[in-house]
């Protein structure tokens, strides 16, 4: 999967890469980058970050999903539909949703900080053109972005990462928890059975076309702000999110925010298997999670 990874970070960042605006470079297009990675660097050149993006990822997304379920537990006040419960009051549809989404916000953004140089560099290395010079590895690109900015420059666009992150896991778990809760509200005011995995599924991809649709210009702007620390200071094209964000509409219109957004959608909706996977697991262990899941598998 990976692979997928690489070209769409290249795609996404290219429209700032100066070599492409200047046309030294021609563009690289959806169906066209992974047969020129391969011409241009081989097998390796498709792979590049990948190191970092496994790094990054795995620990990720399991501190998310740690962190949001502690958070429900411990810190937010627990919230349970009802039937018969109104969208307002304190175990009302908008609570109960307001709750998960806190939850994921904070989960998300939090798992991003203990991870972000990781993050930092997989971005990096994959919106990379590899003639535009001698590629790195990950330590070195961690360890010359340090040497040049110090340790905030592996932070540089932390801030905007966190809301798109935390605004994407807000609504991947906020409205995934919400929809379940609900469907299990209707399923027993009907004298049905739980909603069954499928139902779930359906509900998970809705879940992630939302939030892929609702953060993808953040995304665009968060990795627009890392690739472009590559230039290095005094060369970089943005000051800044509000430049950055200033300068994609100027230039490039709505569209600039959104480009690629369908490839970006595709890769995504893995992430909804993902969600009821985790799902079953916690509510019927390991085995009977392979047992539910046996007539889709």
């Amino acid at each position: 999967m990976y692979p997928l990874h690489r070209v769409k970070v290249l795609l996404q960042t290219q429209d700032s890469n100066p070599l492409i605006i200047n046309g030294q470079v021609p563009r690289y297009t959806v169906l066209g980058a992974a047969p020129r990675l391969l011409r241009e660097g081989g097998l390796r050149e498709l792979w590049r970050g990948n190191a970092a993006y496994m790094a990054r990822h795995i620990p990720s997304t399991t501190l998310s999903f740690a962190f949001k379920d502690a958070l429900l537990r411990a810190v937010l006040p627990p919230v349970h539909l009802k039937h018969g419960a109104g969208p307002t009051g304190v175990e009302g549809l908008g609570a109960a949703a307001a709750t998960n989404m806190a939850a994921g916000f904070v989960g998300g953004a939090a798992a991003l900080f203990l991870v972000y140089p990781l993050d930092f560099a997989t971005i990096r290395m994959a919106a990379e053109l590899r003639r535009h010079k001698r590629s790195e590895g990950v330590f070195a690109t961690l360890n010359n972005t340090q040497r040049a900015g110090g340790v905030a420059a592996l932070y540089r666009g932390y801030g905007v990462s966190a809301l798109a992150i935390g605004s994407y896991k807000a609504l991947y778990f906020g409205l995934y928890d919400t929809a379940c809760a609900v469907m299990e509200q209707r399923a027993a005011a009907q004298h049905q059975d739980s909603p069954g995995v499928l139902e779930r599924w359906g509900a998970a991809n809705a879940v992630v076309v939302a939030a892929s649709t609702a953060t993808y210009p953040l995304d665009t702007v968060r990795k627009r702000l890392v690739a472009d620390t590559a230039l290095g200071p005094g060369r970089q094209a943005y000051g800044g999110v509000a430049d950055c964000v200033a300068k994609i509409a100027r230039s490039e219109g709505i569209r600039g925010f959104y480009r690629f957004y369908g490839y970006d959608t595709l890769l995504r909706l893995g992430g909804g298997i993902l969600l009821v996977m985790y799902d079953e697991v916690k509510s019927h262990g390991v085995a009977g999670a392979i047992s539910r899941l046996n007539p889709i598998g």
